[in-house]
């Protein structure tokens, strides 16, 4: 478990034909409603999928605040980009 921007996160990994799907606790899930995780890793290259401003319970952040919004999408890209980093490429 990592303590990324005052939040714990942790990696929820799978192995697929596709390389290493990425999921991160602490974020929206689009696993409730998509059979989508937050990121894939395959070979060297990272895919990070879309990223909305809804917090782990699908509430709107920072509803009519663009900015605020844009912080919060960043701050998630962020934290997948962490647990790629810390997890799953060799040191």
């Amino acid at each position: 478990m990592l303590f990324i921007r005052g939040t714990y996160v942790q990696i929820i990994e799978e192995r697929n034909m596709f390389g290493t799907t990425i999921d991160v606790a602490g974020l929206y899930s689009y696993r409730d409603n998509l059979q989508i995780p937050h990121g894939v890793k395959a070979g060297n290259t990272i895919y990070i999928s879309g990223q909305v401003a809804l917090d782990p319970e699908g509430n709107v952040v920072g509803e009519g605040d663009a900015e605020a919004q844009a912080e919060y999408i960043w701050s998630n890209i962020e934290k997948v980009l962490q647990i790629v980093y810390n997890f799953l490429i060799p040191q």
